[in-house]
Order: structure tokens, then C-alpha cells, then sequence
């Protein structure tokens, strides 16, 4: 996502994924307050809006690494026990 989040985006963002505040702040590192104020319409800092974003909307980069991550386990366990890896 290219665009900056808005603090408009974050309460969608967040049920959509199916966070409470608690499990957000925790996956962020923000407290719940911060938060919940942001929800409320505060302003969402250069800082905060990185950190949501990383665990909200993470980049198709991010998805790329764990796709190829996954393969690598995958062909590590094909390895042990013997069968051919996938390509």
C-alpha cells in the first residue's frame, strides 16, 4: 500500500483483521491508549502509522518473504524424508 493509513483507516483496519486494542497495542508495541486515541481522531504519527501498518497492511514484500519461507520449510522437510523438492 502506497498510500499513507489515515487515523480514519485504523478501527477497519483493526476488526477487519480481527484485533481488539489490547491485541493491536500488543502486536505494535503502542499502548491500548494511544490506540484507542487514535481511534477517537487523534493524530496518527509518522511512528505509530509505521508500526500499524507493519502489522494492519503489510507490504506485498513482507508476504513474498513468508511465501518463500514457507517453501524453504517445506523443502526442507520434502529433504528429510526423502521426496523430491517443489520448484
Amino acid at each position: 500500500m502506497s498510500t499513507r493509513l489515515t487515523r480514519q483507516d485504523i478501527r477497519p483496519l483493526r476488526l477487519q483483521a480481527g484485533y481488539t486494542q489490547h491485541q493491536l497495542a500488543a502486536a505494535t508495541g503502542l499502548s491500548r491508549n494511544t490506540i484507542r486515541l487514535i481511534e477517537a481522531g487523534a493524530e496518527l504519527t509518522q511512528r505509530s502509522e509505521k508500526l500499524l501498518r507493519s502489522v494492519l497492511a503489510p507490504t506485498p514484500e513482507s508476504d513474498s518473504d513468508r511465501l518463500a519461507r514457507i517453501e524453504a520449510t517445506l523443502n526442507e522437510v520434502l529433504r528429510r524424508l526423502g521426496t523430491q523438492a517443489v520448484a
